[in-house]
């Protein structure tokens, strides 16, 4: 899961000295953030209509999430409507 993953990489973030490495985990500690908000969003819009929203940005729209985040590994999220997933 995000929350996990999330959680583990504040942790070996702490202890990381080499700035290459910790500019490489960081951006994937903002990439685990935003799927997990976004995450969230989905399941929160599935809850109250029963099916998931055709794009992201309805989630928006509908006051689901503020906005959609840049993906920090550059490119678009690619977004399953039909499973409520979203890959990077």
């Amino acid at each position: 899961s995000n929350e996990i993953a999330i959680a583990f990489l504040e942790m070996v973030l702490m202890k990381e000295n080499d700035p290459d490495k910790k500019e490489m985990l960081l951006t994937r500690l903002e990439t685990h953030k935003i799927l997990d908000m976004l995450e969230r969003g989905l399941r929160a819009y599935h809850l109250s209509h029963g099916f998931y929203p055709e794009s992201l940005q309805t989630l928006v729209t509908e006051g689901y999430i503020p906005s959609i985040p840049a993906n920090p590994n550059g490119g678009d999220f690619v977004y399953n409507n039909k499973e409520g997933s979203i890959k990077f």
